[in-house]
């Protein structure tokens, strides 16, 4: 295979016009600008050509460039010079419908991972040039107040030879504001190459000069009959709407075949995401990665433990960094945690915790499923099914499962079967006051709070068994690290219940209300309240407190004997 340069360039572009995949990274302009940092190689055949650039110390093909009927043999070569080059075979890039191609061909070889900070945003150009619609109503007030502020003293010009040193030096002063200097610094390299051939690979853009200062520009390439490409925006960010001005006057200028405007990817860069989803995409054109399939199921291992650390934050919306720390030094153990890997990349998580029920004064050690989650990129595929299965195997033996989940309905097909509910009720203040002689104070002492769970539990027909390091542990230091008190309420000396309590500027939320006597319900209630706070309570079915109300369910139960009946009256609240 020979390096790609300028001089050989032009022997792609036959294959690239052949295979018309119409994606940012098929397009020679890319290539030749990103070439000083991924050191792009390439071979020609009769039917077909091969693309293979370096990331890092990995080796990585591009789609073949050829037609549809020439794409196995193709693909078949690139595996054979894997194999010669002693490298794993990895193709990236790939367009959904060369993915579904490579799924009926291969079979399930292969992997294929979801490139979601690589796929195209791309838009509709007479809606970025006119700002037509409601969609375009933000930008619309963006280039009003451009407009107000510099109508005569702008100036917008077709990109040229001219304009190179006054963009350099506008690269200087973006690089002082930005922290990827390395990323900077690489991009302003193909920049340079892009100026040192503009001509010859017939490349356009536009310029915005303020008070005769350049203050904008962009590069754009043909990539398809309909489609232009957008490789470089630059704008001053404390400009308004500058960025929205510079794209609408080159919209103006570029030849009417052109539709549709590929702005590339976002990098998985949250403020480029935004930017870019704020700007309406017509269409997102998903990327992939396939690779060879290696997948394992095993116990986790003290190296796994930063991995499945981040999948958890990332995988459930209501963890924060403090409360995943939180869980990994106090509840994590190796022996209850199963991962599906492929190769050295942790692909899916299942923990599970081993708890104590009592069902009609019987107890019962169970597995209560928690964490299960995909990483992003690996979802779709059926991993989650596969490690489930493999879990629930192990757990065959016990007399049941318990399972929380965010979305219920994706247990059903394995045996999961909504156990038990709890409500949710948004308190009528008018129906509760405070009560004299009753206190509130909060509370450290996990033996107090034991016996108030265990005289609240010995009325009901199912619970959780808990035990006093359960409290030690667990309960006391998460509630108060996460922000939340744990509230005792007294009657002179005699302890009557327990309340967890999150409170904020607007409302008090209560997510553990255990409070056995009817009487001291009110009083409770009472104590908690704040006239000016909204107060929402998360209590047992079982309760009916004055306000709106909302079931929901809290707890899943996959059942292996039969002969067990889950009780109406049970009361399992676990939350992490």
């Amino acid at each position: 295979m020979k390096k790609l340069t300028i001089e050989n360039a032009k022997e792609l572009q036959p294959y690239i016009d052949m295979a018309n995949y119409n994606e940012y990274n098929s397009n020679i302009v890319t290539m030749l600008m990103w070439n000083n940092a991924y050191h792009i190689m390439f071979k020609t055949f009769p039917n077909y050509a091969l693309v293979l650039w370096k990331n890092g110390k990995e080796l990585m093909w591009m789609m073949p460039l050829c037609k549809k009927e020439d794409r196995k043999q193709a693909v078949d070569m690139m595996m054979k010079y894997s194999e010669e080059f002693g490298a794993p075979f990895c193709m990236t890039s790939l367009i959904e419908e060369f993915k579904e191609w490579c799924v009926q061909t291969y079979g399930d070889t292969y992997i294929y991972r979801n490139l979601i900070a690589a796929q195209d945003y791309v838009y509709d150009v007479v809606q970025q040039r006119d700002l037509v619609g409601k969609k375009m109503q933000k930008r619309r007030n963006h280039y009003n107040a451009f407009l107000k502020e510099y109508e005569g003293r702008f100036t917008f010009k077709p990109l040229g030879e001219e304009d190179f040193d006054a963009v350099y030096e506008l690269l200087e002063k973006w690089k002082q504001g930005h922290e990827s200097a390395d990323s900077i610094e690489r991009e302003s390299v193909g920049i340079r190459f892009l100026f040192d051939h503009f001509k010859e690979l017939s490349l356009i853009g536009g310029c915005i000069y303020i008070d005769g200062k350049l203050e904008a520009f962009n590069i754009a390439s043909h990539l398809s009959q309909t489609t232009l490409q957008m490789h470089v925006e630059k704008a001053n960010k404390n400009i308004r709407g500058l960025y929205v001005a510079v794209l609408k006057h080159f919209l103006q200028h570029i030849p009417e075949q052109y539709t549709l405007i590929n702005r590339e990817d976002d990098m998985g860069l949250a403020y480029l995401r935004k930017a870019k989803t704020d700007m309406k995409p017509c269409l997102k054109i998903r990327k992939y990665c396939m690779q060879l399939r290696d997948i394992q199921i095993r116990k986790a291992n003290q190296n796994d433990k930063e991995a499945l650390a981040s999948l958890w934050m990332q995988s459930f919306p209501d963890e924060t960094a403090s409360s995943t720390a939180f869980y990994f030094e106090h509840m994590w153990k190796l022996e209850d945690t199963y991962v599906l890997m492929n190769g050295n990349d942790l692909v899916t998580m299942l923990q599970r915790r081993n708890m104590n029920v009592s069902l009609h004064d019987k107890e019962y050690p169970v597995s209560f499923i928690v964490g299960v989650a995909t990483e992003e990129t690996y979802q779709g595929q059926g991993f989650m099914r596969q490690l489930l299965l493999h879990a629930l195997e192990d757990c065959k033996e016990e007399a049941f499962v318990l399972l929380q989940a965010y979305n219920w309905d994706l247990y059903k097909p394995y045996g999961f079967v909504e156990s038990h509910y709890r409500q949710r009720t948004t308190i009528d203040a008018q129906a509760y006051i405070a009560q004299d002689n009753y206190r509130l104070t909060n509370s450290h002492k996990a033996d107090e709070l034991l016996l108030l769970y265990e005289s609240y539990t010995a009325h009901k027909t199912g619970y959780r068994i808990r035990d006093i390091a359960y409290y030690q542990d667990y309960y006391i230091p998460y509630t108060y690290q996460e922000g939340g008190e744990i509230k005792v309420l007294y009657k002179g000396e005699e302890v009557l219940g327990y309340a967890v309590v999150y409170e904020s500027e607007e409302q008090i939320a209560v997510t553990e209300f255990i409070v056995w006597k009817e009487e001291n319900i009110k009083a409770m209630i009472g104590a908690l309240k704040q006239q000016d706070k909204k107060m929402i309570i998360d209590h047992a079915c079982d309760l009916t407190l004055d306000g709106e109300s909302v079931t929901m369910p809290c707890m899943m139960i996959k059942i292996h004997n039969k002969d067990i009946e889950i009780p109406s009256l049970m009361f399992i609240n676990e939350v992490l």
